[in-house]
């Protein structure tokens, strides 16, 4: 046999076997990561912050709803007063949030803003 056409071959095996086995030990490393204890302790702690309805001062919100209803407490005063005092702003028939007139869906239930 020819050593081209065997170079040849071996470079089609391996470019035919190398991305399954990469794949194979992504997936097995991922896990080994998942079953470390760290994750584990974070994980119980997201159950339990779920499971009581809290969430702590650095994790993540419950929902989209309860992030954007939160949103306009965290605004300073000046910027309440103009979203809320904005004549030309559309209000959402749903909810009553004040939204920009150029909005086509609410921002804080995402309904669609009816002219």
């Amino acid at each position: 046999m020819d050593w081209e056409i065997t170079f040849r071959l071996l470079l089609t095996a391996f470019c035919i076997v190398a991305p399954t086995l990469l794949y194979v030990g992504l997936v097995r490393g991922l896990n080994k990561l998942r079953e470390d204890p760290f994750v584990e302790r974070v994980l119980l702690r997201m159950d339990e912050q779920f499971e009581s309805g809290t969430r702590a001062s650095g994790g993540p919100p419950q929902s989209f709803l309860s992030l954007s209803s939160s949103r306009s407490s965290d605004l300073p005063h000046e910027a309440t007063d103009r979203t809320t005092n904005d004549p030309s702003g559309a209000t959402c028939s749903r909810c009553g949030a004040p939204n920009p007139s150029y909005a086509a869906f609410c921002d804080v239930c995402l309904a669609r803003i009816s002219d």
